[in-house]
Parts: C-alpha cells; sequence; structure tokens
C-alpha cells in the first residue's frame, strides 16, 4: 500500500519508470519464486510468532520443551506420526527422567517411574509396537557407573526397567538400532589407561545378553550407516588415531586406521566424535573445547572407494545470499556455502547414508544447518538465533525427508530451556 501510495505522487515519467522496475522485480520475482516463497513463508511465520509472542524458527515454530540442569540436546527418536522426546529433569522430588510426546499436540511433561541417581547422556531407540528403549548411564549399585535400560510407551508406560546392560564401569556408548525393535550397545569401559570396547544385544523386549569384547585401547565410539554395511569408528587414546571397521552381529572385521586424529594442547578438552556417509564420502567430526573455553569443530572426508582420508581441518564456511540451492529435504532453500573461515562448533550430523548430508552446528550466535555433498559444503541455513550452546544439539531425519532439531540453550538462571523445532508441522 505504501508503494501504490507514494506512485501517485510522482510525475508521469516517473511513475512510468517506477512501473518497469516494478515489471522487472516482478519477473526476477518469478524467476525465483521458490526461493521468494520461502522468504516469504518464513516471514510470515515470523510475523505471526511476533503476535503470538511465540519463538520460531527458519522453519516455524519452537516447541519448548522443559527446563532442565543440562548442555546436552534433550534425546530423540521419531516414529511415524509424533516424536519422543526425554530428558533429565529435577524439581523438589529430587531427579527424574522427563518423557514429552510431540505430535499433532504437545503432550504434558511425564515423569517416568525410573528412579535414577545421578543419570545423564540419554538415547532413545525404536522397539516394536511403537514403544521406545531408553538408554542411559547411571550409577549402579557399587556407585560405579553402568549403562542401563528401560522400554516405555507413548503414554509414559514403562515396560520393562530400569535394566542394567554393562556389567562395569562404563565411560561412553552408542547405539545400533537393528530394525527389528532390538539394538546393539556399544560401550567403553575399564581400565581407564587402555579402555575396551565391548557390544551387547539388547532384544526387542529390552533384555540384554552377556557383552562381548571387540578391542582394546579403544574410546569414543562412533557410527556410520551406508548401503554397503555399519562402520565403527574409535579414538586410540594413547596415540590420538582413529580407527575404522565394519560392524556386523557383533563382530569386527577389516580394521584399518583411517585418521592421525587432533592434536591437544594442556587444558584442551575433546567432547566428541561422529561419523557419517553421504553416496560417494565418508565424513568424521571431532568436537572439542580449547583451554580458553572456546568449542571448535574439526572434520575429515574420505572417498567411499578410497581409503585415503584427508588431514583433519577445522570446520568452517563461508556463503551468499545472491542465490539459492536445493537440499533434497523439506527445510526450505538454502544459501549456497563453501569453506571459509566463518567458524562452527558442537557440529552433529544426521546418520544414515544420503545425497545430501545435513550437519547441525553453532556459528556465532546463531544455530546452523550445512549441507555437504561430495566431500564439500554446499549449502547453509541459519535456523535460530540462541544465547550460546555448551553441547552438540540433536538432529534426526525420517523416511519423508523431514528434519526435526533439538537443542539445550542455557540461561543465566543456570539452567537450559530444552528447545524442539521441525520441518513437519
Amino acid at each position: 500500500m505504501l508503494t501504490v501510495f507514494s506512485a501517485r505522487l510522482l510525475t508521469s515519467s516517473r511513475r512510468n519508470s517506477l512501473q518497469k522496475l516494478l515489471r522487472a522485480s516482478t519477473v526476477r520475482l518469478w524467476n525465483n519464486a521458490p526461493f521468494f516463497l520461502a522468504l516469504f513463508s518464513t516471514a510470515c511465520n515470523l510475523t505471526t510468532s511476533i503476535a503470538l509472542s511465540e519463538p520460531t524458527s527458519y522453519w516455524g515454530k519452537i516447541t519448548i520443551l522443559g527446563q532442565a540442569e543440562q548442555t546436552h540436546a534433550p534425546a530423540l527418536w521419531v516414529e511415524p506420526g509424533h516424536v519422543f522426546t526425554t530428558w533429565v529433569g529435577a524439581d523438589d522430588t529430587g531427579i527424574h527422567h522427563d518423557f514429552r510426546l510431540v505430535a499433532n499436540e504437545v503432550a504434558p511433561v511425564t515423569v517416568l517411574p525410573l528412579p535414577p541417581i545421578r543419570p545423564y547422556a540419554q538415547q532413545l531407540a525404536p522397539a516394536l509396537d511403537g514403544s521406545v528403549h531408553l538408554l542411559w548411564l547411571d550409577a549402579g549399585e557399587e556407585g560405579e557407573t553402568r549403562l542401563f535400560t528401560a522400554l516405555f510407551t507413548t503414554d509414559g508406560v514403562v515396560e520393562r526397567g530400569p535394566t542394567p546392560v554393562s556389567d562395569g564401569q562404563t565411560f561412553r556408548y552408542a547405539l545400533i538400532p537393528n530394525g527389528d525393535g532390538s539394538l546393539w550397545a556399544l560401550w567403553v569401559g575399564e581400565p581407564v589407561a587402555e579402555p575396551v570396547l565391548y557390544a551387547q544385544y539388547v532384544d526387542s523386549l529390552g533384555r540384554p545378553r552377556q557383552p562381548v569384547r571387540l578391542v582394546s585401547d579403544a574410546d569414543w565410539p562412533a557410527l556410520s550407516w551406508t548401503n554397503s554395511g555399519i562402520y565403527l569408528y574409535w579414538i586410540q587414546p594413547g596415540t590420538g588415531q582413529v580407527n575404522r571397521a565394519t560392524f556386523a552381529n557383533g563382530e569386527l572385521n577389516n580394521i584399518q586406521a583411517v585418521s592421525s586424529g587432533i592434536s591437544l594442547a594442556s587444558g584442551d578438552r575433546f567432547t566428541g566424535l561422529s561419523a557419517a556417509s553421504d553416496h560417494t564420502h565418508h565424513y568424521l567430526f571431532w568436537n572439542l573445547t580449547r583451554a580458553n573455553g572456546w568449542p571448535e569443530t574439526w572434520f575429515a572426508t574420505s572417498q567411499s572407494s578410497d581409503s585415503t582420508w584427508s588431514p583433519p581441518q577445522r570446520l568452517g564456511i563461508e556463503w551468499t545470499t545472491k542465490d539459492y540451492v536445493e537440499t533434497g529435504f523439506n527445510g526450505g532453500w538454502a544459501f549456497p556455502a563453501r569453506v571459509g573461515e566463518r567458524w562452527l562448533s558442537w557440529a552433529v550430523p544426521v546418520t544414515g547414508q544420503l545425497d545430501t548430508l545435513p550437519v547441525a552446528a553453532l556459528q556465532e550466535t546463531n544455530l546452523v544447518l550445512l549441507y555437504l555433498r561430495a566431500g564439500e559444503p554446499v549449502g547453509y541455513q541459519n535456523i535460530a538465533p540462541v544465547t550460546n550452546l555448551i553441547g552438540p544439539p540433536a538432529l534426526l531425519t525420517d523416511r519423508d525427508r523431514h528434519l526435526y532439531l533439538a537443542w539445550a540453550e542455557p540461561l543465566p538462571a543456570g539452567f537450559a530451556n530444552l528447545k524442539l523445532t521441525m520441518t513437519r508441522i
């Protein structure tokens, strides 16, 4: 309306010039209709959110699941029609496992009847008939940290658990869902100086079998699913070297060294290893925190047909807003991106082999998605502003190529808002 009103005040010649400019602009916008519509949709979402005082992301609504004293994102699992979310909550009654189901509506928070002591590192995996496995680390009977599991339903009914999985001191673990409701838990245990990596089968009813020793001097297990099988990566603590093997039925095959790893100076702290693949390349991501408290992500790549890996380099990008690229996901268009020096940290990739690999990360004060293809960054999306991150986000995709992103955003009061945004609205 303002543009039309102003045009009436112009002279005839200037009005004709303005009309030509508007027609040319309209043609350009029409030629870039998908990009324009994505921006228009985002603007509409933003306007609506301001009116309703609700936080929004590039994809739409941000749901605040709860508040908790934890640095990591809530655990996520996606089933058709709903999203399972869990986290470690606390109140006057003590510490507890909290569960919230997100579907057409966000269900109330349910406190799962799983009395914990000092729980952390929750993960979710599918069971049968819409139920899920919840796994976490907690204190055992003698005070040692053990891996536990429980099985619960969409109504928050616990069908089994808490059940101890590991039989000794446990440092870290990773999960492999088997597609039939069962899973493999890969956990790292004593001794501290040369930790041992174990594999342990948990059936669809949440019952663990005996652990199987895989390899010694192994820590920080990370998994990558490909069409040809599952790759297991781990760090050799003594040297920092990263090794890889194929994993099947509780056994490792074709063990090989793939990377020399990241050098840590005095006071630096390693915080995570992730692995992923697209149709042509494998990826490794190291998250670490320097002595001054500054987080960094480093990455390395290898062609699927070649065992040679690139040297690790710090993950940074540049992007342009003059064009857009298709991501292959239902998250809208992305700006073209390439390797640069706008540094990313707390990077977490989607698991599974896809033509384009989405990676969630922190870039300054923004939670972003980076899209990688053929070993290189190709796209960038600014998903939501954040005050800060002091732990990794969580990122999932479903069979329909919708994306689900959760994170813990710290507040000055000493706890974090646990947030979720997704492309399936």
